[in-house]
C-alpha cells in the first residue's frame, strides 16, 4: 500500500520567531568574538617587563639593548655574620639584585638530626679522649655546646631552622663592565671570608629565581640558618650609615632610617665638608641646616657670605652680621696683633709675612706684577717701625697699656690692650722714613676716608660670637671685592682660627668659586683645609661646578682634604667626571642626575649613602633661599 508522507506545516509566526532567535544567537557570538579580540589587543604587564630578547651564554645572559647580567650563588658563608653585612655589596658594586630564598625546616626532623649530630660528636669526643688526642677536644666541646644550645632553643620554640639560598645578579651595559663588576664582587665577598660562584649553564633558571616570583628551580646550594642568621641576610640595616653623635641631617633615601652627621670624629681623616650641586639643588639650604643645628650643640661659625643669603639665619640665631660697605670701617685692623698661644710671645715676623702677602695681592691686582725685592725689604722695615713706635716687641706684656682700670667706660680688672698701629701709621712711615713713593701712592687708596679704606681702623670685632656673618653682597667692584676677601680670609686664619678655644668651630665659604679666581685666596682655602683639624676648626665649602674647580691643582688638593662630601643634583654633562673622580658605584649616576632639592649622595670616609635632607617648619622660615 502506498504511503504518502505529509510535510508538517510550520505556522508563519513560529517561523518568524525561530529566525529571530537565530539572529540573536548569531549576534551574541559575533559580539563575544569582538570583545575577546578587543581585550587580546591590549598590551599586558608582562610585555612591558619582559626584555627584548634573552640569549643564554655559558656564564652570563644577554637581554638586548646593551643589557648584560651574570648570576652568582653564595656557596661558602663566613662563620659569623652581623646585621647589614651585605650592605657594603650594594654600596660598592651598585646595580646588584640580591635574592634570598627561605624555606622553613620541619622541627621534628631538625631535632632528630641535631640529636644524632650531638651523639656522634660526643662519641668522637670520648674516642679522642681515650686516645689522648687533646688537640681536637676543645673544638669538639665547642661544637657539642653549640648544637645542644640550638636543639634546646628549637625544642622550646625560641628558635627555628631555615634553608637559605642567596643568589646575586650583577647588571651591566657591556660585557667588559660585567666582567669588571664580577671581579669586584668576588673580591668583596673574599674580604668577608666567603665565596660566590657563577651558575654555569644555569643562567636562565637562575635569572627566574632572582625575579620576585618565589621560584625555586635550582634545588641545590641551600644552607642551614637559624633565625638570627636569617635576620642578618637582608641588606636593609644600614648600620654604618649614621653615628650617635653630631646633628640630625636627614633620612636614608631607601630605608627611611635617620642619618646623623658628625665630622669631628676619629673615624675621619679631617672634619672638612665639601658640598657640590647645580643651582637650585639645595646647596645653601644644606649649609644653613648644618650651621643652624651645630649652633644648638654650641659650635661657632664664621661665614663668608658672598650673596647675602645667611643674614636672616644669623639674625635668627643671635649672631653678629658684619655688613661690608664702601667707605665704612669694618672693625678689623690689619696691624692688630695678639700673643701667639702656641709660642707664648708676640710673633711680629708672622705679621710681617701677613702684611707682605696682602700688599703683594694689592700690587698684583693693581699693576699685574709681584713685589720687587726692594719693596719686600721696605715693607718689612716699615712694619717693624710701626710696632717699635708703639713699643711692641716679642715680649707678651708689651701689647698691654696697663693692668686693670677703666677702658671705654667699663671698669676692668684684666690687662688693657694698647691701641694698635693702623694702615695710616704704616703709610706715614713708608712716606716719611722709608720714602718709597710707589708703594706710598698705592697704599693711599686704602686709607680711612676713601672707598677702599674700610680696614684702616682699630679692631672692634670680637671672635666669641656664636655666628659671625661677613655680608659682602653689596661689594660689586671687582678690585674691592678681591681686597675684602683677601683681608677677611687673613683675619679668619690668623685671628679666628688662632685662638685656643675648646668649642669646635666652622668656617663657611659659600660660592667658593669666587675665591679660586685668585691665588692668594686659593692659598687661604688650601691652608684652611690642611691646618683646620689641629685648631678644632672645620671648613664647609660649597660651590656649583666641580669640573671648573678641578682645572686647578690647588682646588683638587683642597677637595682631597675634605673627608665628607655631599653631592646634590649634578648636570648630565659633568656626571661622568664626578663619578670617576669620587669612584662612585654606577647606581649613583641616576640618583645624582634626577635628584630633587635636598636629595643627595653623602660620602663619609669612603662610605656612600643616598639621603634626603630634612628641615623643620621653623627652619624653613629663614633657611629656604
Amino acid at each position: 500500500m502506498l504511503q504518502i508522507k505529509r510535510e508538517r506545516k510550520i505556522r508563519p509566526y513560529k517561523k518568524r520567531k525561530r529566525i529571530k532567535e537565530k539572529k540573536i544567537e548569531l549576534h551574541k557570538k559575533r559580539r563575544k568574538i569582538k570583545d575577546e579580540n578587543f581585550f587580546d589587543n591590549q598590551p599586558q604587564l608582562i610585555s612591558l617587563l619582559a626584555p627584548e630578547v634573552i640569549q643564554e651564554k655559558q656564564d652570563y645572559i644577554y637581554m638586548g639593548d646593551d643589557k648584560y647580567a651574570r648570576i652568582f650563588v653564595l656557596m661558602f658563608y663566613p662563620s659569623y655574620i652581623g646585621i647589614g653585612w651585605l650592605d657594603d655589596i650594594l654600596n660598592t658594586i651598585g646595580d646588584v639584585d640580591i635574592s634570598t630564598q627561605v624555606q622553613i625546616a620541619d622541627e621534628r626532623n631538625v631535632i632528630k638530626y641535631l640529636t644524632h649530630k650531638v651523639t656522634k660528636l660526643q662519641s668522637d669526643y670520648l674516642l679522642f679522649e681515650k686516645q689522648g688526642n687533646i688537640e681536637e677536644l676543645h673544638k669538639l666541646e665547642e661544637n657539642i655546646q653549640s648544637f645542644e644550645e640550638m636543639r634546646r632553643n628549637i625544642q622550646i620554640n625560641n628558635d627555628k631552622l631555615f634553608f637559605i639560598k642567596i643568589t646575586l645578579r650583577v647588571n651591566a651595559t657591556s660585557l667588559k663592565e660585567l666582567n669588571e663588576k664580577s671581579k669586584l664582587l668576588r673580591d668583596e665577598f673574599a674580604n668577608k671570608s666567603c665565596e660566590i660562584r657563577p651558575l654555569y649553564f644555569k643562567q636562565l633558571d637562575a635569572l627566574k629565581e632572582t625575579l620576585p616570583l618565589n621560584n625555586n628551580i635550582i634545588s641545590d646550594n641551600n644552607r642551614n640558618m637559624t633565625t638570627a642568621g636569617l635576620a642578618a641576610m637582608f641588606p636593609i640595616a644600614r648600620t654604618k650609615s649614621s653615628v650617635k653623635e653630631g646633628i640630625y641631617l636627614g633620612r636614608d633615601l631607601f630605608t627611611g632610617l635617620p642619618m646623623n652627621l658628625e665630622t669631628f670624629t676619629q673615624g675621619l681623616a679631617n672634619a672638612n665638608i665639601a658640598i657640590f650641586g647645580v643651582p637650585g639643588s639645595g646647596k645653601s639650604v644644606t649649609v644653613k641646616t648644618i650651621v643652624g643645628r651645630t649652633a644648638l650643640i654650641n659650635r661657632r661659625a664664621a661665614i663668608l657670605d658672598v650673596e647675602g643669603e645667611y643674614v636672616a639665619q644669623t639674625e635668627k640665631l643671635g649672631g653678629r652680621i658684619i655688613k661690608v660697605r664702601q667707605s665704612i670701617p669694618v672693625g678689623i685692623n690689619l696691624f692688630d696683633i695678639d700673643i701667639d698661644e702656641d709660642e707664648g710671645f708676640i710673633d711680629i715676623d708672622s705679621k710681617i709675612t701677613e702684611i707682605r702677602s696682602i700688599m703683594n695681592g694689592i700690587i698684583n691686582k693693581y699693576e699685574n706684577r709681584t713685589l720687587k725685592p726692594n719693596e719686600i725689604a721696605d715693607i718689612e722695615q716699615a712694619v717693624r717701625e710701626v710696632y717699635r713706635e708703639k713699643e711692641i716687641t716679642k715680649d707678651r706684656d708689651s701689647i698691654y697699656e696697663k693692668e686693670g682700670g677703666k677702658y671705654e667706660g667699663v671698669i676692668t680688672f684684666g690687662n688693657i690692650k694698647k691701641k694698635m698701629p693702623t694702615l695710616t701709621d704704616f703709610h706715614r712711615v713708608m712716606k716719611e722714613k722709608i720714602r718709597n713713593k710707589g708703594l706710598t701712592s698705592t697704599i693711599s687708596n686704602f686709607l680711612n676716608g676713601n672707598t677702599l679704606g674700610i680696614f684702616d681702623c682699630q679692631s672692634t670685632l670680637k671672635i666669641n660670637d656664636q655666628i659671625i656673618c661677613f655680608d659682602i653682597s653689596e661689594i660689586k667692584d671687582e678690585i674691592m671685592r678681591y681686597y675684602v676677601c683677601l683681608v677677611l680670609t687673613t683675619w679668619i686664619t690668623n685671628k679666628y682660627m688662632a685662638t685656643k678655644e675648646r668649642n669646635k668651630r666652622y668656617v663657611v665659604v659659600d660660592e667658593a668659586w669666587n675665591l679660586f679666581k685668585n691665588k692668594e685666596t686659593s692659598d687661604f682655602l688650601e691652608n684652611l683645609a690642611r691646618r683646620a683639624r689641629k685648631k678644632k676648626v672645620a671648613m664647609i665649602l660649597a660651590t656649583q661646578n666641580l669640573s671648573e674647580m678641578r682645572q686647578s691643582n690647588q682646588a683638587e688638593a683642597i677637595i682631597n682634604c675634605c673627608d665628607t662630601i655631599i653631592l646634590l643634583k649634578q648636570s648630565i654633562g659633568s656626571i661622568d667626571e664626578i663619578m670617576k673622580f669620587f669612584k662612585l658605584p654606577s647606581g649613583v649616576k641616576e640618583i645624582l642626575t634626577k635628584a630633587r632639592p635636598g636629595e643627595c649622595i653623602l660620602i663619609r670616609g669612603g662610605d656612600v649613602r643616598a639621603i634626603k635632607i630634612d628641615m623643620t617648619k621653623f627652619e624653613s622660615e629663614f633657611i629656604t633661599t
